[in-house]
């Protein structure tokens, strides 16, 4: 991985001071040059939306579909599912996932440089179940000089969160705590809906000087997080259910940089993540659960970038090591994945660049998966840039959908794995139209089309015997497409941001829709600067059509279309600067409390109140 690291000099010869991106294509560009469209929220932007994780932030990005489950928060990108995003930090891929949800809400924003956001295919760069797009989170870098801050922030539901940061000589020490009541949509049930809890992140980050040609980022990090809700059967039976997770990531990378115009970086991680379930029935222990699991993953990447007259080449290869233990699993998993993958960046003109690439994964269960992509990008007028894209993805089964053994005695069913499944195969393809008619306006135009065979699912397999079975299975083919636009407009010192995304998406084999997808979603976001700049109010706005979901209703085994109400969430904030270093903060979120316990289990209204301090 080269992420986070010293950019060749020969990449910035021309002098560019605007915005590098990374992931489009693994190796540093100015974003307005990268061949693939890559959506970057920056550290201006972070603090100006008042987020606390990276759910929250990401919830009115243009064009992501963030979900609030039980398991967490997740999202979808072109309409496809949670599992079909790779999410990484700092290239690092994570693991972690329940039902297939890596649950957003654990990563808190204080830590986060930026976010960079590839939609579309990227298995030809990263492999497996990157056939939707990416994020890839990277973190904030320390200072040599000696700088620091904090902010606490108290809302509604008692929730506080409190994070620090402390950077000198290159090395940066940082730390958050949060607790929450969590809330509960329906008083009148005994269920809950959001997790009552608490949890904290230790951080440290630093650089290694080992000679004038070397040097090793060193990144590491523990996450702990206790969720605790109630849940009532249809039989009456009430669950006290505590959920506490773990993980700990370790990440070393060496860059070695012989000259100006070639690079070697080798990057390793370790990630051990840790989840304990425990389901305490009242008034009784028969039904009585507690389930421990463990997963690791062992990541180990090289590449090799070397520039060369109109080209840039990059080769490179990762080994992946992967594990999970849990008592839901017929057996323990693991699985070992080898790969090679290689890109030119190519100036064929002046005005016209072309990436050619390719990935060969080796997987220990599914063999060999190749995935080429190329992309395009051609400026036919200074403020013009087109974009377009194609490539092929894969996404090998989860352990969970190959091994899982699931009974429910007390409501008369069972889920199970199964190892017969293939992995899921799929065709994207993007189109990219980017505006910047004056520095105040810039605008952008896409549409997207995505095919998948042999789509993982859950269906009915038996209903002969004492339990009704359900395992997952591979469907013939699902498709999406649809399109996004918008337009930011800067004012002065303001700025006024619009976005639209629509998804139509299709399972061919049952003739319907996705389950879960609003066709039409819009997002508006606006800041204003109040004069002299001590002072700013923000506002962001989500707009959501209705959403389909298929449920059997009457009892005549045939399944209606049931649809949620469009809607729309608000969220206010200012913010103050009281003195040179220290801003008052104040906002609300979800002003019009939109969301319902049945269809719409969004968090309600919530007010909140808090410090910011530098130093």
């Amino acid at each position: 991985m080269n992420l986070l690291l010293p950019l060749l000099s020969a990449a910035l010869a021309d002098g560019h001071d605007e915005e590098i991106v990374i992931t489009g294509t693994r190796t540093e560009k100015p974003r307005g040059e990268s061949p693939v469209p890559v959506e970057v929220i920056d550290r201006a932007s972070i603090e100006a939306s008042g987020a606390e994780d990276l759910a929250e932030l990401l919830e009115d990005h243009p064009g992501v579909d963030l979900q609030q489950t039980m398991v967490g928060a997740s999202l979808r990108l072109q309409g496809l599912e949670p599992e079909h995003v790779l999410v990484m930090v700092n290239g690092v891929r994570l693991i972690g996932r329940k039902d297939g949800t890596l649950d957003l809400s654990r990563f808190p924003v204080d830590e986060i440089e930026r976010v960079e956001i590839v939609k579309g295919s990227a298995s030809a760069l990263y492999g497996s179940d990157a056939v939707a797009g990416v994020i890839n989170i990277v973190t904030r870098a320390p200072t040599e000089d000696f700088a620091g801050n904090a902010r606490v922030r108290y809302g509604t539901f008692s929730t506080i969160d409190a994070t620090a940061g402390l950077s000198l000589k290159g090395w940066r020490l940082s730390g958050g705590w949060h607790t929450t009541d969590g809330y509960d949509l329906d008083p009148s049930e005994l269920s809950t809906n959001g997790a009552a809890g608490a949890g904290f992140e230790v951080a440290g980050q630093g650089m290694l000087d080992v000679g004038s040609a070397v040097d090793v980022q060193l990144l590491s990090n523990y996450t702990r997080r206790r969720p605790q809700r109630v849940s009532a059967s249809a039989t009456g039976a009430v669950y006290d259910i505590q959920n506490l997770t773990e993980e700990l990531q370790l990440t070393a990378t060496p860059v070695i940089v012989p000259d100006a115009v070639s690079r070697l970086t080798i990057g390793g991680g370790l990630i051990l993540f840790r989840d304990q379930y425990l389901s305490d029935q009242r008034g009784s222990d028969a039904l009585d659960t507690y389930e421990g699991s463990r997963q690791q993953l062992v990541q180990v990447s090289t590449q090799y970038d070397r520039i060369l007259s109109h080209h840039q080449v990059t080769v490179g290869g990762e080994v992946m090591l992967e594990s999970i233990a849990s008592p839901r699993l017929d057996t323990d998993g693991r699985r070992q994945r080898y790969a090679l993958f290689a890109q030119e960046d190519w100036s064929m003109l002046e005005r016209l660049e072309l990436l050619p690439g390719v990935r060969l994964d080796h997987d220990s269960q599914f063999g060999q998966q190749l995935s080429p992509k190329v992309s395009l990008r051609w400026t036919p007028a200074d403020a013009v840039v087109v974009r377009s894209g194609y490539g092929r993805g894969f996404r090998a089964p989860s352990f969970l959908e190959l091994l899982l053994r699931f009974e429910n005695v007390g409501v008369g069913y069972e889920v199970t794995g199964n190892l017969a499944l293939q992995p899921e195969r799929s065709h994207g393809l993007t189109v990219d139209v980017e505006l910047s008619p004056s520095d105040a306006v810039t605008a952008y135009a896409g549409a997207f089309i995505n095919t998948i065979d042999d789509l993982i699912t859950i269906d009915l397999v038996d209903e002969q015997t004492g339990l009704t079975t359900y395992s997952y299975v591979n469907i013939e083919q699902a498709m999406t497409r649809g399109g996004e636009a918008g337009l930011t407009w800067k004012p002065g010192p303001a700025e006024l941001s619009l976005g639209y995304a629509l998804t139509d998406t299709l399972d061919v084999a049952a003739e319907r829709p996705l389950p879960g997808r609003a066709r039409h979603r819009g997002t508006v976001s606006l800041q204003v600067p109040i004069e002299p700049r001590t002072a700013e109010i923000s506002g962001r706005a989500r707009l959501v059509g209705a959403q389909v979901f298929y449920a059997d209703t009457n009892g005549d085994d045939v399944e209606e279309s049931l649809y949620t109400d469009p809607y729309a969430s608000i969220d206010l904030r200012t913010e103050k600067q009281v003195t040179a270093a220290l801003s008052a903060l104040a906002g609300v979120n979800n002003l019009l409390d939109a969301g319902d316990a049945e269809t719409l289990p969004l968090e309600p209204r919530q007010l909140y109140a808090g410090l910011f301090g530098t130093f």
